[in-house]
């Protein structure tokens, strides 16, 4: 069926250098937690990550993600994955797609710059994102939330020229009106 299992915790520190080719983890399923671990800043991808079908935690820390391409899927994109976790990303959009889609995933985001993206963060069928401590500037829209999804943001948000956008039962929360969430 093409899935990989994993059972134990595995972690990858990934070089400082920049990579001109995309990250695509697909069919991870297992107990165990996969951390890829950048240099702050220095590890680079010039691509976008996708991350599909994957019932692990995925955690990605420290990476700088960003593309000129054109497409409605995130820099970081997850697709029916469990938990996905972005602890301090950097994402320039080139303005011209999303910074992070969530469809059918559940994905936290902790401490990081997203800049020039046309939608900070997009969640859609169902998806869920919650965002802690993002920032900022030259994006289309803050928070998309589409199809029964919701996004929740709290403390520093992203600037953005439209805040937020609410479509076919779609939420979008921030820290003053959103009970009961928790980001770790």
């Amino acid at each position: 069926d093409g899935a990989t299992v994993l059972n134990e915790d595995v972690t990858i520190n990934l070089a400082a250098d920049t990579f001109g080719e995309d990250i695509v983890i697909e069919g991870l399923t297992g107990r165990g937690k996969l951390h890829l671990v950048g240099f702050y800043g220095s590890t680079q991808f010039a691509g976008s990550v996708r991350l599909r079908n994957c019932t692990n935690t995925i955690i990605l820390e420290n990476m700088t993600v960003y593309s000129a391409v054109s497409s409605s899927e995130g820099l970081i994109h997850a697709e029916s994955c469990a938990d996905v976790r972005l602890i301090a990303p950097r994402l320039d959009g080139a303005n011209n797609r999303p910074a992070i889609t969530s469809d059918r995933s559940i994905v936290t985001v902790k401490s990081g710059p997203i800049s020039n993206c046309t939608e900070c963060f997009r969640a859609k069928n169902l998806g869920q994102i919650y965002a802690y401590d993002t920032y900022g500037v030259g994006n289309g829209t803050g928070a998309f939330a589409d199809s029964g999804s919701k996004i929740v943001m709290a403390y520093r948000k992203p600037k953005a020229t439209t805040v937020k956008s609410e479509s076919n039962g779609g939420v979008v929360l921030d820290s003053a009106t959103a009970t009961g969430s928790t980001f770790s």
